[in-house]
């Protein structure tokens, strides 16, 4: 059968936890990440993007991992829902399926996880989705997330 190559994209805004959940995702689950443009094809990609990174120039792909913040920053929560709508936009992203890693769950000022998922769930209307709760530092939730 060969190997099978699968691609993930990794958005999510600045400072929501991208550089920390992609070595945890390679520790965790035995693949390799990789963290480059332009990207190579081994057996499991992760690539990160602020928001204002060059996305489209990717190859299509079906699936992708959004990392939202949990933190208590209200401004952010705002920008990260017309960010996810944004992507959500693109033709070539309209159906994929999404794992929503919720970090920073760890943090005493953390937002109600449930009104996140409300709010984020409003956009996710066409795509299949999953949410997962985790803290990138320690790893906690990341392995659910993915298997």
């Amino acid at each position: 059968m060969g190997n099978k190559c699968s691609l993930y994209l990794v958005y999510g805004l600045s400072q929501s936890g991208k550089s920390t959940l992609i070595p945890q995702l390679y520790l965790n689950n035995k693949i390799n990440t990789i963290i480059r443009d332009p990207p190579n094809y081994i057996e499991l990609q992760a690539f990160k993007w602020n928001i204002w990174g060059k996305w489209w120039k990717q190859p299509v792909t079906t699936k992708f991992i959004f990392v939202a913040d949990a933190s208590n920053n209200t401004d952010k929560l705002d920008e990260t829902k017309c960010f996810l709508e944004q992507l959500l936009k693109n033709s070539k992203l309209k159906q994929a399926k999404i794992l929503i890693f919720i970090n920073k769950i760890d943090m005493s000022t953390s937002l109600k996880i449930s009104e996140l998922k409300q709010i984020l769930q409003a956009i996710l209307v066409n795509n299949e989705y999953y949410f997962q709760e985790c803290c990138a530092l320690s790893g906690e939730g990341i392995q659910n997330g993915i298997s």
